[in-house]
């Protein structure tokens, strides 16, 4: 390494490894260093405070410096992660989690930085590269990825109830018993702490637990079952309506150059 490469400071450090399934890290919280957490192949769940994110190929979550998080990998995951200095990002990019979609140019800049290993301001290429970044993760867009969770320990156990079988057809009253609440009381309490009905918590539950079993390698069917559809063309209905895609077509996406 030259020297002024071990006295200079980066702009972004990168994180590039393939995780076996089922492997679980711990929470924690990067300070000073905004992440945008993004799997070329497989898919990782992200748990935070806020919610849960789960992020399938051609994905990312950007997470902002200081928010605790765990992730979870769902199948064998192959990250190309970055880490931008939030000295660099505050001004420019979100203070809250957000799911994006990884265009291929993004794609391609990500791979590029990983490949190089860490971007110093005083190296102008990788300066420029640095800032090329940026400004294209200001303009990508959202995605429907995140289950927002209640802060309320009531609502909270029910959530945590419902995520966990979300297609069997009781989960919901069998969750406010469980908490010891009317259906109704629960409703109120997730339209005030996550923004949702509890009818389209429990549909996005259903949406997340379905690209985890399908990362998994899972067959359409059995993933429709499971997550409470009564044929797999409804629930191919119902995923192309929330993602664009159908579950095929969806994860075919990511079988580009890594």
């Amino acid at each position: 390494m030259s020297k002024k490469r071990q006295e200079g400071r980066p702009l972004v450090r990168t994180y590039a490894l393939t995780h076996p399934p089922g492997l679980h890290i711990p929470a924690r919280a990067t300070e000073g260093w905004d992440q945008l957490a993004h799997a070329v192949r497989g898919v990782m769940s992200i748990d935070t405070p806020a919610g849960r994110w789960v992020i399938p190929p051609r994905r990312a979550v950007w997470i902002p410096s200081g928010t605790r998080h765990s992730i979870l990998v769902n199948g064998r995951v192959t990250m190309r992660s970055l880490f931008f200095r939030d000295t660099l990002t505050r001004r420019r990019m979100p203070r809250q989690c957000v799911a994006v979609d990884v265009v291929p140019l993004v794609r391609e800049l990500i791979l590029e930085a990983n490949r190089i290993g860490a971007l110093y301001n005083e190296t102008p290429r990788e300066a420029r590269l640095a800032r090329v970044l940026l400004d294209q993760l200001e303009v990508l867009p959202a995605l429907p990825l995140r289950l927002p969770l209640p802060d309320d320990p009531r609502a909270r156990a029910a959530a945590d109830h419902i995520a966990a079988a979300p297609g069997r057809s009781t989960a919901i009253g069998d969750a406010a018993r469980e908490a010891g609440l009317t259906r109704r009381t629960l409703e109120r309490l997730f339209a005030r702490e996550t923004k949702m009905t509890l009818g389209n918590w429990r549909k996005q539950a259903r949406l997340i637990q379905s690209l985890q079993l399908l990362a998994e390698g899972a067959p359409v069917t059995e993933v429709a079952l499971e997550v409470g559809y009564s044929s797999a063309s409804a629930f191919i209905a119902a995923f192309k309506a929330a993602l664009g895609y159908t579950p095929s077509r969806y994860f075919d996406r990511a079988d580009d150059r890594t």
